[in-house]
């Protein structure tokens, strides 16, 4: 979805926290969340993109720059219905980051 708002947003603040949870404390990590170069680039919507969103644009003119196309499938090789190599792939990050949390790898 979509949405408009005049909301002043930290994002470095949101990023550098992110990245200090994920354990990125010290540059012999390769990264350290203080010290991380973050660059915000954030570009506004079109003005006939924010009339379409309040319903005021021509309804013959197309936004479908705007669009995505989504594309998945269910497969029986996991209780989650995912495919087999993507479960375990998940299961490794998350295992790989819970021992990088706690110490057990650098």
């Amino acid at each position: 979805g979509e949405v408009v708002s005049k909301a002043t947003v930290p994002y470095e603040s949101i990023m550098r926290e992110a990245v200090r949870a994920a354990g990125y404390d010290h540059e012999d990590m390769g990264m350290d969340w203080r010290t991380v170069n973050i660059i915000v680039a954030l570009e506004d919507r079109s003005a006939e993109w924010h009339r379409a969103l309040l319903g005021g644009a021509d309804p013959s003119r197309s936004l479908g720059d705007d669009q995505a196309v989504l594309c998945g499938y269910a497969t029986d090789e996991t209780l989650q219905l995912q495919p087999l190599s993507q479960q375990l792939a998940e299961q490794l990050a998350a295992r790989m980051d819970a021992l990088r949390l706690d110490g057990s790898l650098p």
